[in-house]
């Protein structure tokens, strides 16, 4: 839905129009050089669009690769010099060479806001689809229960549990804060470090959320996601360094990681911390459960795959949508970044006697029960998030 909106007209004005409104405040706004024309920005979004569809490598709708190159775009027009270019990266070469010539309206300075928009904009859909959800009251007080049972289940078995979600939406906090988690937020909505080491039941947003709002102290929280978003809208146009410093240069990804360039916002502030402890818990846990996430993230692959090395007992649940016939083609034909046959290769257990028979045993069993074992201590449960949420028989395999 988000690479779809991302093309939108109207998506973009709404949020170009929330800086807009922003800078407009400033005394003699006027004399500020720093003017973004929309119909630039309109036309800049088309060509990498564009750009992206004629690749068949990254042709397939995945907003987070627009995000990665309309990051790439702002900062080259701001006159920042170009950063490595990789496979992906060299997509704008079709179109960089001409773009400091092709946009003349526009102020190199201007396009610093370039990355915000688009957050804001992505948050905005996030934040619109909360609310259409909360809107429908029966199908919102489902979800929620659905959520607050299994884990009321689950911490009825674990005394420690920790739960990393990378949705933006603020699902996991509102079904968690009655089972007493915790995402590391003082009483004044100020992020702590120091919390975290301390709390048996951690909810961490490890990607950012609609609530998060940076600033010079730090991250803090905010209920109202719409006054969440003026606040972060305000700190950027107030203050012209709002970016972030990593190892590959500036990136934007303060609040909420997006994009291909993930691993340099989890050197400071909140994502350090919750990288952190993501680390220890990966390896510290008996079990771990993973929900409904593509594997496309190498700063999370990196440890996961590692993990029936550094603990062989440990067991892993994934739970996916996937039909009995689809688990064969995904096992015998994996794609580049499927990180299950990477797992089952470390553990070294993988169909290890006959993998014909394996298989076969595999689909019966997700066929009849919904999960099978994947390898001796990896299982995978095949009917979808919801099935599982609402499948009881199927969570004794958690135990």
């Amino acid at each position: 839905m988000v690479a779809k909106e991302l093309s939108t007209a109207s998506r973009w004005g709404a949020a170009f129009n929330l800086f807009e409104a922003e800078k407009n405040k400033r005394a003699n706004a006027s004399s500020y050089r720093d003017r973004l024309d929309f119909c630039e920005v309109l036309d800049l979004c088309k060509a990498v669009s564009d750009a992206l569809a004629c690749n068949p490598r990254f042709s397939t709708p995945n907003f987070e690769y627009l995000v990665h190159l309309l990051d790439k775009a702002g900062f080259y027009l701001q006159g920042h010099d170009k950063t490595e270019i990789g496979q992906l990266d060299a997509i704008l070469l079709g179109v960089e060479d001409t773009l400091r010539n092709r946009y003349t309206k526009s102020d190199p300075d201007g396009w610093r806001y370039l990355p915000w928009i688009t957050r804001e904009l992505i948050l905005s859909i996030v934040d619109e689809a909360w609310r259409h959800l909360q809107d429908d009251t029966e199908r919102f007080e489902r979800v929620l229960a659905l959520h607050k049972t299994f884990f009321d289940w689950v911490t009825a078995q674990y005394d420690h549990v920790s739960v990393y979600s990378l949705n933006y939406d603020p699902l996991m906090r509102e079904a968690l804060s009655p089972l007493r988690f915790r995402m590391g937020f003082l009483q004044s909505g100020m992020f702590s470090p120091n919390s975290l080491s301390f709390e048996p039941r951690l909810l961490a947003p490890l990607h950012g959320s609609v609530g998060f709002v940076p600033s010079s102290h730090g991250v803090r929280w905010e209920n109202d996601y719409a006054q969440a978003q003026t606040a972060r809208v305000r700190e950027i146009v107030q203050n012209a360094h709002a970016g972030g410093i990593g190892m590959k240069g500036l990136h934007a990804s303060t609040y909420m990681v997006t994009g291909l360039d993930k691993l340099d916002p989890f050197s400071s502030g909140a994502f350090s911390s919750y990288y952190q402890r993501f680390s220890a818990d990966a390896l510290a846990a008996d079990m771990i459960v993973l929900v409904g996430i593509g594997f496309g993230d190498d700063h999370l692959n990196a440890f996961l795959t590692h993990l029936p090395l550094a603990r062989p007992s440990q067991r892993l649940v994934v739970v996916d949508l996937k039909q009995p016939d689809e688990v064969r083609s995904f096992l015998n034909s994996p794609g580049e970044f499927d990180l299950l046959p990477r797992l089952a290769s470390v553990s070294g257990d993988f169909f290890a006697v006959d993998p014909e028979a394996s298989l076969e045993e595999l689909e019966r069993s997700i066929d009849a029960q919904g999960y099978g074992r994947f390898t001796k201590h990896i299982h995978l449960y095949a009917r979808g998030t919801e099935c599982f949420l609402k499948d009881r028989s199927a969570w004794p395999v958690l135990l």
